[in-house]
């Protein structure tokens, strides 16, 4: 059979094309002769001890990669086998690379933190303190996923007083980098009192728009967006349990540069306890799961009010101590105790003057009692006003500490909106897991009592 060598070409070609398997395959070697060409194409000899084979790689796969290839570096290389008809010989078009033994991901993965690490972003003396209190939390996550909902449930239960923004964000994906990023600039933007630029405007699109609408809780829903963000004190970044392909958009270089560029302090709560992310090491603070997130951010109401009350009754009585101190001090100079003191020394006097002539001893004995009386009355009226500043100002001392102490009393607390619960034998209740389908409970409310009973129970996951 005689055929052109443009036909047999063809042939081949035709061949190769459809086979399943040098459609689809998998190639092992060691990276040589490796290129990174202007045009975003990468070009590199894949070889073992036998054989050599030509890939090249085109940009739109090229982009996809999350770290750099090195020549010397053993990697599994996935595409297609073409022809190359006018050198006549064939090469492998690659879509995707993996680099054998731990991984390509780990790889990036230590690429990159590695890098990071030497610029300073995961630097502890960066780090910023949480506030103690904080009136504000922004959380930065999926609008639908449970780690949104277990936040929002933790807050409320150690201190609804807390406002909480939600601003969902994409959490895994090929774009959920980038949204991740911008929210974090864009909450630090707005909290500043600044507007984005033009072009992050562009960029943001609809995805920003949409944030604006989920800003607000129900008595903050027709606030704006910027407004919405404004005096937020804590923002919490992160998404509940995935494999390592999902939790990947918190190792892009974007987010942990936004991250560590937030001048309002991050907590990063991504995954598990045994899940590490980058944003981890560049965070403020690091916490294991998005619930223990929200136990770190806002201080429990519950433990605040105990030391108040605690801090109450040492004021109290140091403040009845210093009273008891300070009359018994007012008592040394009281007018009865200078009275006595002056009426013992005249009689002394007195006996002494009968041993003298009686019309000048009498003339001396009304002169000096003269000046004694108006030294006495000036004294006593000196004393009497000093006793009477000392005592207004320990009432008023007395007043200050009765309110603090007013505040803290749970007839108050209950008129403020808040109820206690108490069971059959009078005790309060403060937890589900004592309680049983059946029990009697009484609720004390601002204006009267309810009894009520126990239908079922069910206790948080974490046992609070």
């Amino acid at each position: 059979m005689e055929v052109r060598v443009s036909k047999l070409t063809d042939y081949i070609s035709d061949i190769f094309k459809t086979d399943p398997i040098l459609r689809n395959i998998r190639v092992v070697g060691e990276i040589s002769n490796l290129k990174y060409h202007s045009s975003g194409a990468i070009y590199f000899t894949l070889k073992d001890g036998d054989a050599s084979l030509r890939c090249s790689m085109w940009r739109q796969y090229a982009e996809l990669l999350r770290y750099e290839l090195e020549d010397g570096m053993e990697v599994k290389a996935f595409g297609a086998v073409q022809v190359y008809a006018k050198g006549g010989s064939y090469s492998l078009i690659v879509r995707d690379v993996e680099v054998s033994g731990e991984g390509g991901l780990m790889t990036a993965y230590r690429a990159l933190y590695g890098r990071l690490r030497d610029e300073g972003l995961f630097d502890p003396s960066h780090k910023k303190s949480l506030p103690l209190f904080p009136r504000k939390v922004c959380v930065i996550t999926s609008g639908t996923g449970a780690a949104v909902q277990d936040i929002l449930k933790i807050i409320k239960k150690r201190n609804d007083a807390v406002d909480v923004i939600v601003c969902p964000v994409l959490v895994q994906g090929e774009n959920a980098a980038g949204e991740i990023a911008e929210a974090i600039r864009d909450v630090n933007s707005r909290a500043a009192g600044t507007e984005m630029t033009a072009g992050k405007k562009s960029q943001a699109g609809d995805r920003s728009a949409d944030k604006e609408k989920e800003c607000g809780s129900e008595e903050t829903a027709d606030i704006s967006g910027a407004e919405c963000f404004s005096d937020t004190d804590v923002i919490i970044v992160g998404r509940g349990g995935g494999s390592t392909e999902d939790l990947w958009a918190f190792n892009e270089e974007p987010v942990v540069r936004a991250v560590y560029e937030s001048r309002i302090p991050i907590i990063s709560a991504v995954g598990h306890e045994t899940d590490f992310v980058l944003t981890d090491f560049a965070a403020d603070v690091r916490a294991e799961t998005p619930t223990a997130a929200a136990a770190i951010a806002v201080p429990d109401i519950r433990d605040v009010r105990l030391s108040l009350d605690s801090m109450s009754e040492a004021l109290t009585e140091r403040l009845a101590a210093l009273c008891r101190e300070r009359a018994r001090s007012v008592e040394r100079f009281s007018p009865e105790q200078l009275m006595k003191r002056l009426r013992n020394r005249y009689m002394f006097d007195a006996g002494r003057l009968a041993l003298y002539e009686p019309q000048k001893l009498t003339r001396m004995i009304k002169s000096r009692y003269g000046a004694s009386r108006a030294a006495l009355e000036h004294e006593s009226q000196r004393l009497s006003a000093a006793v009477r500043s000392r005592i207004a100002e320990k009432e008023n001392a007395l007043e200050k500490a009765r309110i603090m102490i007013d505040g803290a009393d749970p007839e108050r607390i209950v008129k403020r909106g808040y109820a206690i619960i108490t069971d059959k034998n009078g005790a309060v209740v403060s937890e589900a897991a004592g309680l049983a389908s059946g029990d009697m409970l009484s609720i004390r409310l601002r204006d009267g009592t309810a009894e009520v009973e126990v239908k079922t129970t069910e206790v948080d996951d974490d046992g609070r």
